[in-house]
């Protein structure tokens, strides 16, 4: 018995024929067919009843396969713990948006303890940031989302929570919501609102706004500096969360203003936004990850 023929034996199970998985595995139909046969031969039993109709598992086939995967898994874990092991960089997708003075602060702080790890870091929007951790494009995202849409987040994604954060109307200090204590949806029916270019955004804010039938007039954009720019110059009002109260040089300065977004109708949670750190839940964490990843949430706990 070898580790070729139980990959051939449940490729033939997953694929449904012999000649489905011999294109999937990119080999012949009579390599993997002579595979099958000479395993039979020496377990002493049919893996496959061979009709007109197809190739059909026997009871003992779909024992053998259940095996094979559960050998293969064991193997992709060994191997990426091994290369997690040799890993001397790290890739980061990034959803700019509020996520860079914590990115910043952890990127000075690992380049310190570990000068030749190669760190690659990518901007992008929220939603290819999640994707593109999930295809394994990425070794690790930092995003920021909505506490309810924690919950909708692919199983095959690992959550590593590092701050929670509020949602906040942004504006120009010279709005006319500036001067109140918080805002509620409500407020916004008269005024633009501009919002980044994401779909798991704009579902989110444009859904609690038709709850309480406000249709303001909307701008999507994916540059933030424009964004920005906007409000400053008082043309619009957009949501950004607390953690710009922090970092932003324009809140700093007091040219936008940060007002809480309030909404009695909703429980609180649910205008709650968590940072979080993803990485693709079945490879094993490297080293330099797992140190980066306690940054992060150390350098949060610290703030």
């Amino acid at each position: 018995m070898t580790l070729l023929q139980l990959e051939y034996v449940a490729a033939v199970v997953r694929e449904g024929t012999i000649l489905a998985a011999a294109d999937k595995l990119h080999v012949s139909h009579p390599s993997i067919s002579k595979a099958i046969t000479a395993l039979e031969a020496e377990l002493g039993t049919r893996l496959f009843a061979r009709t007109n109709a197809g190739t059909t598992p026997t009871a003992e086939g779909q024992a053998v396969a259940a095996c094979a995967e559960r050998i293969q898994d064991e193997l992709n874990h060994l191997r990426h713990s091994l290369e997690a092991q040799a890993k001397t960089s790290i890739s980061l997708n990034v959803f700019p948006l509020d996520t860079t003075p914590y990115l910043m602060d952890n990127i000075g702080q690992i380049r310190k303890q570990f000068p030749h790890l190669s760190i690659h870091i990518h901007q992008d929007t929220l939603t290819n940031v999640i994707s593109s951790v999930t295809a394994q494009e990425y070794d690790l995202g930092i995003v920021a989302l909505p506490l309810q849409s924690l919950q909708e987040l692919s199983p095959k994604l690992r959550v590593h929570t590092f701050r929670n954060e509020r949602l906040v109307v942004a504006c120009s200090s010279r709005h006319p919501l500036a001067t109140q204590e918080y805002v509620i949806p409500e407020d916004l029916r008269d005024y633009s609102l501009v919002l980044h270019d994401d779909k798991i955004i704009v579902d989110i804010l444009t859904s609690l706004l038709r709850t309480h039938n406000v249709n303001t007039a909307l701008t999507y954009s994916n540059n933030n500096t424009l964004i920005k720019q906007m409000l400053q110059q008082g043309n619009a009002v957009s949501i950004y969360t607390s953690a710009l109260e922090k970092s932003d040089p324009l809140v700093r300065s007091g040219d936008i203003r940060l007002i809480p977004l309030k909404d009695d109708s909703l429980m609180d949670d649910l205008l709650q936004v968590c940072f979080v750190c993803l990485s693709y839940a079945k490879r094993p964490l490297a080293f330099y990850e797992k140190q980066f990843i306690h940054l992060l949430q150390t350098l949060d706990n610290e703030r």
